[in-house]
């Protein structure tokens, strides 16, 4: 049985990244354009809302226009959601890098044609962000 949060984790991967209007419209939140640097698109929001999950912070990645590369979106839960694998169906297990014993766990799973991670407390227990990254 699958929850609310991963019918709109798969309702958000199915969006095609590069359209800001309808990732604005489902995550109720006005991207705004950041200077990153780097060349690649950065823009961000402060709050938001995917599905009955309140969203503290949005950031979305893009490669410059004509460049490879693949949007990433990121999103930082505003409260730790419940993490039960039974409700993930096709997700696997990510052990924390032996070379970071701080760094957390994660699960990772392919939704439509994105590859979607969920970050998990340090308990292991609780989602506290989810990143979508668009395979072309």
């Amino acid at each position: 049985m699958t929850s609310p949060m991963y019918s709109a984790v798969a309702e958000l991967a199915a969006l095609d990244l590069d359209q800001i209007q309808p990732l604005q419209a489902l995550l109720g939140t006005t991207l705004q354009a950041q200077d990153s640097g780097q060349g690649w698109q950065q823009r961000q929001a402060a709050g938001g809302q995917l599905g009955e999950v309140a969203l503290a912070r949005v950031e979305l990645r893009s490669p410059p226009a004509g460049q490879a590369g693949s949007p990433v979106l990121l999103l930082q839960l505003a409260q730790p959601q419940p993490f039960d694998p039974l409700q993930w169906p096709g997700a696997q297990p990510s052990p924390p890098r032996p070379d970071a014993p701080d760094a957390p766990a994660w699960w990772e799973l392919r939704l439509q044609r994105s590859a979607v991670v969920l970050g998990l407390d340090a308990r292991q227990q609780a989602i506290v962000s989810i990143s979508v990254r668009q395979q072309r």
